[in-house]
């Protein structure tokens, strides 16, 4: 597949996602993601042979984005369990995800059984990797818990509650806002008293 190609899938699985969150799966048909894109039907089938593949196709992004944050870990360099983590989280919840989080959300029931086992498999490998970094930072006697897992769900769920609930709070705070507070919040609650947190060292 070309990268125009490539390109031109992800565009329609943009505009699709838009489609199903207000007019829902059932509500929108192949003709109202063509007309949307500017598009025939006909082209539309070139890039997908249903419905149902452009759903799993949104699915296949969420699978893809743990490897991003993973990726963006291993490319930060030698720095502290406590700077790492707070700069993933940030990472997590600024990723361009929101509208994918939201439709998964409404309309899990309309993957395929594999996209959504595929799907909580990357919810436990987030889970997981956040764990493995909670853990080099008591290694390194930076962070004092006692459930690292639950800790871990709660990181991974600020993301899914910005979301999902961020309309509550984007009159007050920006993505940004809520991203460098939330870190913030998480680190006050696992590192020890005496340790200096990286967002507030300049204060």
């Amino acid at each position: 597949m070309t990268q125009k190609s490539i390109e031109k899938r992800h565009q329609i699985v943009e505009v699709a996602i838009k489609l199903f969150l207000s007019q829902g799966v059932q509500g929108t048909s192949m003709r109202d993601i063509a007309n949307a894109i500017g598009t025939s039907a006909a082209n539309l089938y070139y890039y997908f042979r249903s419905k149902d593949e452009i759903i799993d196709s949104v699915a296949e992004l969420g699978v893809r984005s743990v490897n991003v944050t993973r990726d963006y870990y291993r490319g930060l360099g030698n720095i502290s369990p406590t700077e790492a983590l707070r700069k993933c989280i940030v990472q997590m919840i600024l990723s361009p995800d929101h509208d994918r989080i939201l439709f998964f959300n409404r309309e899990y029931r309309s993957l395929s059984p594999a996209r959504g086992s595929e799907l909580m498999a990357t919810v436990r490998q987030y889970i997981s990797f956040f764990e493995h970094l909670l853990d080099e930072g008591i290694r390194a006697g930076e962070f004092r818990i006692e459930n690292t897992k639950l800790v871990a769900f709660n990181i991974y769920i600020s993301q899914q509650e910005w979301a999902l609930r961020r309309w509550l709070l984007r009159d007050t705070l920006t993505a940004e806002e809520f991203a460098e507070r939330q870190a913030d919040f998480i680190l006050k609650s696992i590192c020890p008293p005496t340790h200096v947190l990286v967002g507030e060292s300049g204060h």
